[in-house]
């Protein structure tokens, strides 16, 4: 089942057929309650259960996401989505996908264009940093910065010479930038993003802009991490 590390409780292993549904419900509790504009747009953790059952079978056999799993109980605690960058380039349609993400994916596409248009993108290069995630009552006890390091040990032994991500809250964007060195690309600021004639995120407070964030992987990092 892809074992990756045993560390104070939680068994840390690769995305599988086993634990798939697991994580599918701990990304869809977390995005649906945290992420600000699933949050905003109404977003269910049942419309997010839709999308992420088809498109996280998808990523299974790439072995770049990751899950911890709590050993008491064995329910899945925390999640790391990552792909290929090139991966968002592959035509993927899910069944009863609700019109709800609309705003939220024109957002996140006009990022992945801005990327391509700036950089040369090749299979291999880019790990795209999608989502992560840590349920309710397991935060502050390191879940999310191990998953981290083990992704750039998995991404780095592939040959992965960089991580893209886009983080759309305050917290998460100043965690990389701050602590694991990321540096910004892009921004859009979601009081200005317009899609279809109107401005789906004006309202959103709290909370200011989508970001483009690049960071180059190296082993030092690795190693003091």
């Amino acid at each position: 089942m892809g074992f990756l590390l045993n560390k104070d409780g939680v068994r840390y292993e690769m995305l599988s057929e086993q634990n798939l549904f697991g994580a599918v419900r701990c990304v869809s509790h977390a995005f649906t309650s945290n992420e600000p504009m699933s949050r905003h747009l109404g977003i269910t953790p049942e419309d997010f259960i839709v999308f992420a059952s088809a498109y996280y079978r998808e990523l299974i056999d790439e072995k770049l996401s990751l899950v911890a799993i709590d050993e008491r109980s064995s329910q899945v605690i925390g999640v790391r989505i990552s792909e290929d960058y090139c991966k968002q380039d592959e035509d993927f349609f899910v069944d009863g996908l609700s019109p709800r993400f609309t705003p939220l994916f024109a957002l996140l596409g006009e990022l992945s264009d801005y990327f391509k248009n700036n950089h040369q993108v090749s299979p291999g290069t880019y790990a795209h940093l999608f989502m992560v995630a840590v349920a309710d009552g397991f935060t502050r006890r390191g879940i999310a910065p191990n998953m981290y390091k083990l992704f750039l040990d998995i991404a780095m032994k592939r040959g992965y010479t960089y991580a893209v991500t886009e983080p759309t809250g305050l917290i998460s964007q100043h965690v990389l930038l701050k602590k694991f060195g990321f540096r910004e690309l892009h921004r859009i600021n979601y009081h200005d993003f317009e899609f279809e004639g109107t401005y789906p995120f004006a309202t959103i407070k709290d909370h200011t802009c989508a970001m483009l964030l690049e960071k180059k992987l190296t082993e030092l990092e690795l190693f003091f991490s």
